[in-house]
């Protein structure tokens, strides 16, 4: 058999080469995308051109997985997709390297990854941190919120996009070639329930301009053309509260009833109009939060299983361990707060949605809230197989499972809300608390709700990338901006910063993705924090007002050091924000001083 090796339309040729990789060839350009060398030992057979010289089909082996393989390109665009097939009953290692990575063009080419709100990394920042060239689960905290990762020099770019994320990821690599350091981003592939189970696909796009902007909004556009995405305003027809959500302060109440309404008209004295406001006060509480026009919620966890102990609640210790998510020992998952003394697990999605159904009603009947929020649903991972017999499932099984759970609440009309967030979720519920924060970087010991409100110091790493613009980017909020509202994580707020100076920053950072600011009170802790949160309501909060509800169409450095950095959105509203310690910053809408922001109008 011919080995048919090569196929092209008019905007993209592409490669097979003998060893399994792929070679890209943008005709636009001129660029190409050369691919790396595989793992391990990999064997192609069968390889046959199809479709008019836009299919080519061929059979791969690597290590022990035999797999089918299918290129697609577009008629015209440049882009194609890549299908791996094998038998769903095939046994399949704990990981499968394929296709081979594609290698930036050269060193100057970055790396843009959703992990959370978004990363941008130079190869020099890469290599200095292995935290960040480590793998990346898709929809997991600690992961990626998006599945997809981008390489560009700041116009031209390719990105790959994985189309069936779960159990799947990225691992970015920094390799040797092209005369220097490059990045290659690897996708991996993991079986579910210990096979191949379900197809695998790809989809690599190349862009002539544009960077990451260009790559976020051609992500969207996908989601649209599926109805995979819904805007907020959509959303809100369903539950009119939502509308108290944009331009709001998220607040965790702490105190009895009497200090939570303190707390309330010590910030009404102060101008804060627009709130969250999460409590377990009283139902006359929670009445009385809703009658001055604030949006009442209450958090909530149906995930995590404790073993029974004096004065935990009964649903929080039922089904211990019977209910867990099962590995293939049999042992149940650790949960989140695991110890030799207290051995936590996590309550398998078969189990959730029926304790949901069956606590929910009660709670709204009794209190009136009109939001809820889910813990870890959206933290954990997405898709966990289940290995026990009377509830087992597969990856999507359970994904299935969690999008239930939404739908479920939203369908009370409950404003919903999760922690962290993916895009798995996005078009079912809400808000995400947390999505703002890089969870996976500067995450300090021993920080938590139960330790507020103590102060801690920020480490190095805490600095270099939760609160350093260098190597973020608002990802997240060019895809989603209009349809989830994204908050930072609720134990490690700005206010606890031990170093002041820095909530100014973290303020910055939320303003220039268009986010909502969150905090812990009581009215004690407003003696001596309350004005300077009332501020960060007039700086962050009231910007969200104007934007809250429109979608993030452009984000860009102003300078090479991206310490100044402008974003506008689809109602005609910009701002610029000068995250400089020491330099003013001087642009048509005037002189901007360091750390400091201007908001106008761009058209």
């Amino acid at each position: 058999m011919v080995f048919a090796q090569q196929i092209s339309n008019p905007s993209v040729e592409v490669t097979l080469k003998p060893d399994g990789s792929l070679s890209v060839l943008d005709r636009a350009s001129g660029q190409h995308w050369t691919g790396a060398a595989p793992a391990r030992r990999t064997a192609v057979h069968d390889v046959a051109r199809h479709a008019g010289a836009r299919e080519l089909d061929w059979t791969v082996e690597t290590g022990p997985m035999k797999l089918a393989c299918k290129l697609t390109l577009a008629a015209s665009e440049p882009e194609f997709e890549l299908a791996l097939s094998a038998a769903p009953e095939a046994a399949m290692p704990p990981t499968v390297e394929y296709p081979p990575a594609l290698l930036a063009p050269g060193s100057d080419y970055r790396i843009a990854l959703p992990h959370q709100s978004g990363l941008f990394y130079t190869v020099q920042d890469a290599v200095t941190d292995p935290k960040f060239t480590s793998p990346f689960m898709t929809h997991f905290c600690n992961g990626l919120s998006m599945p997809w990762a981008g390489l560009t020099d700041l116009e031209r770019g390719l990105m790959v996009i994985i189309e069936t994320p779960e159990g799947s990821g990225i691992t970015p690599r920094v390799v040797e070639a092209a005369g220097g350091r490059v990045f290659a981003p690897q996708v991996f592939w993991q079986p579910s329930r210990e096979t191949f189970r379900y197809d695998r696909k790809l989809r690599y796009r190349l862009f002539a301009s544009g960077g990451y902007v260009a790559m976020c909004k051609y992500y969207r556009q996908l989601l649209e053309a599926r109805g995979e995405f819904v805007t907020l305003r959509e959303k809100a027809k369903a539950r009119p509260a939502l509308s108290k959500l944009i331009g709001a302060i998220d607040l965790h109440m702490r105190g009895n009833d009497a200090d939570q309404r303190e707390v309330v008209q010590y910030l009404e004295a102060h101008g804060v109009k627009r709130m969250l406001i999460n409590s377990d006060g009283s139902p006359e509480t929670i009445g009385w939060i809703r009658q001055r026009g604030y949006l009442a919620g209450s958090y909530r966890i149906y995930t995590d299983i404790y073993p029974a102990r004096p004065g935990l609640r009964e649903e929080m210790a039922r089904g211990y361990t019977q209910d867990a998510y099962t590995l293939p020992d049999g042992s149940p998952v650790r949960g989140f707060g695991y110890s030799e003394a207290r051995k936590t697990t996590y309550r398998c999605s078969t189990r959730q949605l029926a304790l949901m159904k069956e606590l929910i009603p009660p709670l709204v009947h009794a209190k009136p809230y009109q939001a809820i929020f889910l813990d870890v649903v959206t933290s954990g991972m997405a898709a966990r197989d289940c290995y026990s017999a009377a509830h087992p499932l597969d990856r999507l099984d359970d994904l299935n499972n969690k999008i239930a759970m939404l739908r479920y609440t939203t369908g009370l009309g409950l404003v919903t809300g999760s922690e962290d967030g993916a895009d798995w979720a996005a078009p079912y519920l809400d808000y995400f608390e947390g999505m703002t924060m890089t969870r996976r970087f500067g995450y300090v010991p021993g920080v938590t709700v139960n330790t507020w409100p103590s102060k801690f110091d920020l480490n190095d790493e805490y600095k270099n990338v939760n609160l350093n613009e260098r190597v973020r980017a608002p990802l997240w909020d060019l895809v989603f901006h209009d349809s989830v509202v994204s908050t930072w994580r609720w134990n490690f707020t700005s206010d606890r910063y031990a170093e002041p100076k820095w909530w100014t920053k973290h303020d910055l950072i939320e303003m220039i993705g268009g986010d909502i600011p969150i905090f812990m009170v009581n009215r004690r802790y407003l003696d001596t924090q309350g004005e300077r949160i009332a501020q960060t309501y007039k700086d962050v909060s009231e910007w969200n007002a104007r934007i809250g509800w429109d979608e993030l169409v452009d984000h860009r450095a102003l300078t090479p050091d991206r310490t100044v950095q402008e974003s506008r959105f689809s109602s005609g509203w910009a701002i610029i924000v000068n995250f400089s310690e020491n330099a003013p910053y001087s642009s048509g809408e005037g002189t901007i001083q360091p750390w400091s922001y201007r908001i106008y109008r761009w058209r």
